[in-house]
């Protein structure tokens, strides 16, 4: 992505956080739990599990503890960079920077990692503008290594980190089994991302076309001017499609479903607020 679309895509996405999506980022996205506030003396109704020893003992009245719920959130985003994702960047390029800039906005820090069937990138969570600016001009200008999915290796680095809100950016045409989903769902705050695009559903009819496989490279020719042709293939598109549904939900992750014709921030935000009105 050259530099002035970059720039414009900056511009956007801070223009947009600093609009609807802001607001409801916050009410959605917590810290993992509580941390210590203060000492205060003891009252009556106060909870004895909290009472300070040591500060109970050199003053010689009972105190207690107090905490506060955490505020800071680790953000990650963690972006399918497969040959099938080829045609879906320009809004994975939105979902990264919205979700960037959204989360340097609130003061969390937000990291990125980038996978095909092994780790491409990944960039540790930090606070700050430069570090939002860092993670889409590097997910922007990313060229892949590889064409393949492999949602066991792209994942399993969120196994060795403390619990975060991770979103996962896919779609997840390469998603064989729920379990590295899962298993990462049960550490994280997981949200999967499932950029869904309708054009991949349907055969357009232009008789005889040389279609080949983004993962694979597995080249044949189809003539798509046979409405057998065409009606297989939709067939074919919405069991997989179907696969890929159930999968998720066996995983128990929250499932945001987004085509590249949406607005972004929309879908977002209806997502962050149906999130902030659960437990």
């Amino acid at each position: 992505m050259n530099p002035a679309m970059l720039r414009r895509l900056f511009a956007r996405a801070r223009h947009r956080v600093a609009g609807a999506l802001a607001g409801s980022y916050r009410s959605a996205v917590r810290g993992p739990g509580i941390e210590f506030a203060d000492v205060r003396p003891y009252e009556p109704g106060d909870d004895v599990r909290y009472l300070d020893s040591a500060v109970t003992a050199r003053t010689g009245m009972p105190h207690v503890r107090t905490y506060r719920a955490e505020r800071e959130c680790a953000v990650r985003l963690v972006v399918d960079v497969s040959g099938s994702m080829d045609g879906k960047r320009a809004v994975a390029d939105d979902l990264v920077a919205l979700l960037a800039f959204a989360a340097v906005a609130n003061r969390d820090r937000v990291g990125l990692s980038l996978f095909s069937d092994r780790i491409e990138h990944h960039q540790s969570p930090a606070r700050g503008d430069r570090t939002a600016e860092q993670i889409v001009r590097r997910y922007a200008d990313w060229s892949a290594k590889n064409r393949r999915t492999d949602y066991s290796a792209g994942l399993a680095p969120l196994a060795r980190h403390r619990r975060s809100a991770a979103f996962v950016i896919s779609d997840f045409l390469g998603l064989a089994d729920s379990r590295p989903l899962r298993i990462a769902g049960l550490r994280h705050d997981l949200t999967a991302l499932w950029i869904r695009d309708p054009a991949e559903r349907t055969l357009p009819d232009h008789g005889r076309l040389r279609l080949a496989d983004a993962e694979s490279g597995t080249e044949r020719i189809v003539n798509t001017s046979s409405p057998r042709v065409r009606a297989a293939y939709a067939a074919t598109a919405g069991a997989r499609d179907e696969r890929i549904a159930r999968l998720l939900r066996e995983a128990g992750v929250r499932v945001v479903r987004i085509a590249p014709t949406d607005d972004a921030v929309r879908v977002l935000v209806r997502h962050f607020e149906s999130r902030a009105h659960q437990p």
